[in-house]
């Protein structure tokens, strides 16, 4: 920092927030809202994964009763990917 014109240097700014305040915020206890969205995306996962098993699981039993070739049913099967994949970018 220069002097001014008069040959006082102006004080040095004091931070905004102290350290040991940013270490306290970063130490709290968990909310229950966090642990709400925790539990939620669990569950959510947990979900999915039965999907993605059942759908596998059940694909001769599709086709068959749909009367689909196996191409057809790839077609299916690359559809059900793709919009799992679509909507999964979203979701994390």
């Amino acid at each position: 920092m220069s002097p001014d014109s008069l040959g006082n240097t102006p004080p040095i700014p004091k931070p905004l927030a102290s350290t040991v305040a940013a270490g306290a915020v970063a130490t709290a206890a968990p909310t229950t809202a966090s642990r709400t969205l925790l539990r939620f995306a669990v569950l959510l996962a947990a979900l999915l994964y039965l999907d993605r098993v059942c759908i596998s699981q059940s694909q001769s039993l599709i086709s068959a009763e749909l009367g689909l070739s196996k191409p057809d049913m790839g077609f299916v099967m690359m559809m059900f990917s793709l919009a799992y994949a679509i909507f999964e970018v979203p979701g994390g």
